[in-house]
């Protein structure tokens, strides 16, 4: 049987979605001949934080569950990457086949994850994303993929545009399916003179296609970002 490993990186400052998003990971639904497995990366001082995710590991029966904790070290981007390179070299330790990458505040459906899982088997993919709402700069919510125009420059896609599974040059990591293939590839981000060039989402799709694999996209598979403003 294939072993998938679901993992997520939590802190305190995404306390605000924490019921709704387990409340949906609950309901998430394992595609067939599949054992999972979850991981929960915690990064926080708040001890009441890390209490109430030990509460819900111990309220659950039907899938394993696993915690690492760390305090807090760094930039933000320093403590998110932290969190992802935690999942990946998690998934490598445990044999998972396939990871699905989850931020703290996205809100899964209950067939997510086997939409992507399908997409990926049928076309022989090596990762996908789900679509979800980003915010960048002034355009208000848009889709969290995105095209390159020059070294640095990126532009999302427009809502008109996602129609299906689409080949992109960036996503955001907030909904991503990976399988061993990509395990060897970390998480970093580009930095010139203390000024962040590329952020460690779209540092890695560059580096999957230095790879030469190619960055997928689920238009259509959506998911909620609970953005702090709902």
């Amino acid at each position: 049987m294939k072993k998938i490993l679901i993992g997520m990186g939590l802190c305190s400052s995404k306390e605000y979605c924490l019921n709704e998003v387990m409340r949906k990971l609950k309901e998430l639904v394992i595609p067939n001949g599949f054992e999972a497995e979850i991981l929960f990366v915690v990064n926080s001082y708040d001890q009441e934080f890390k209490d109430k995710i030990k509460d819900f590991l111990f309220g659950v029966d039907s899938i394993k569950y696993n915690l690492i904790e760390f305090d807090p070290i760094g930039s933000f981007l320093d403590i998110i990457i932290n969190m992802r390179n935690n999942v990946i070299d998690f998934a490598k330790m445990s044999g998972a086949d396939y990871t699905l990458m989850l931020d703290a505040d996205i809100g899964v459906e209950p067939d997510t994850l086997v939409k992507l899982w399908h997409h990926m088997s049928d076309n022989q993919l090596h990762m996908i994303s789900a679509n979800y709402a980003t915010v960048q700069d002034n355009l208000g919510a848009i889709p969290a993929a995105f095209m390159k125009k020059a070294d640095y420059d990126y532009c999302g896609i427009k809502k008109e545009d996602c129609y299906g599974v689409l080949k992109v040059d960036a996503v955001g990591l907030g909904c991503v399916l990976v399988d061993k293939q990509t395990y060897h590839i970390g998480f970093s981000y580009e930095e010139d003179e203390g000024e962040t060039k590329l952020s460690e989402d779209f540092s890695w799709c560059e580096e999957l296609k230095k790879n030469h694999i190619d960055v997928w996209f689920d238009s259509e598979n959506n998911v909620k970002h609970y953005l702090k403003r709902d």
